[in-house]
């Protein structure tokens, strides 16, 4: 009924907004939504963070894992009407449950894309909602979430310029974890630079939205390769047509192949000019001859 509250849909067709109904029924729809989403996901009695076997069935089979992913997924269309009706107490759960839909969904390249939506809906809870935001960057990013101000004074009083330039732009080392394993902020950091549109999208804007669409904390937080792609489209400035300003790879081969074959040119040319000499002294020294005898 929520989900049906939230998208109105007829024969898969978005045919109303729930913003475009009276305030008290967008409260009572959406206090119900975060009352499922803030409860935990371990009342789910399969639920498992750390466990390495897919559990795609908890994500497909009607129960309270399925329900809070495609509340989360038609969400999105109204992100911003439940971002900022969600509770501080409601963010360890999110992070859950994003980190359990990331974690089973990263294994396939076909089933990956099926995070965007979450992202998406992620994305708007950071916009407007900063409680939250700053609970999910904590779970994600853990004690690099926040700059110790003391320790980055001392820092920068003793660091000049270019020094300090390099380290803000120095990435992150990535978390330890052993073989087959991943973490939740590894594996949004290294979908920054996935093959696939749709996840390295999604995944980035989220991040930027996480770090408060902040261009140094995202590079502090992700680093310069990771961030530069979202930064470009966004048209932040340093980065606008970075694409386009860049050296293009076919055209240095095609510069390098023309100077070779000029070289080459040039080198023959040379040696015809040095064989034409050789054979001319010959007949100036017989001229030479010809002449003193005359």
């Amino acid at each position: 009924r929520i989900l049906f509250n939230f998208t109105l849909v007829e024969t898969n067709v978005l045919k109303f907004k729930l913003d475009t109904f009276p305030a008290d029924y967008q409260r009572k729809v959406v206090g119900r939504a975060v009352a499922l989403l803030t409860i935990p996901c371990e009342y789910e009695p399969e639920f498992d963070l750390y466990c390495n076997a897919k559990l795609e069935y908890l994500c497909e089979t009607p129960g309270l894992i399925s329900i809070k992913l495609k509340i989360c997924n038609v969400a999105l269309y109204d992100g911003d009407i439940l971002g900022m009706n969600l509770k501080p107490e409601s963010a360890d759960s999110i992070c859950k449950l994003m980190e359990f839909y990331c974690m089973q969904t990263r294994h396939s390249y076909d089933t990956q894309p099926q995070i965007a939506a979450m992202m998406m809906f992620l994305k708007h809870v950071c916009r407007y909602n900063g409680k939250v935001r700053a609970g999910i960057k904590q779970y994600i990013f853990k004690d690099d979430a926040e700059i110790n101000s003391d320790d980055s004074e001392s820092e920068e009083e003793e660091l000049d310029p270019i020094e300090a330039r390099n380290k803000q732009m120095k990435p992150k080392h990535l978390d330890k974890v052993k073989d087959g394993e991943e973490s939740i902020k590894n594996l949004l950091i290294k979908h920054c630079t996935s093959v696939n549109y749709n996840v390295k999208r999604t995944v980035a804007e989220f991040l930027f939205a996480l770090c408060g669409e902040d261009q140094k904390e995202m590079t502090r937080l992700c680093g310069l390769g990771n961030s530069i792609a979202i930064f470009m489209e966004k048209g932040i400035p340093g980065f606008v047509n970075a694409a386009d300003q860049g050296m293009d790879l076919s055209q240095m081969a095609k510069m390098k192949r023309a100077k070779e074959k000029k070289e080459q040119t040039e080198q023959k040319e040379s040696k015809g000019v040095d064989k034409q000499t050789k054979q001319n002294k010959p007949n100036d020294s017989n001229n030479n001859n010809n002449n003193n005898d005359n």
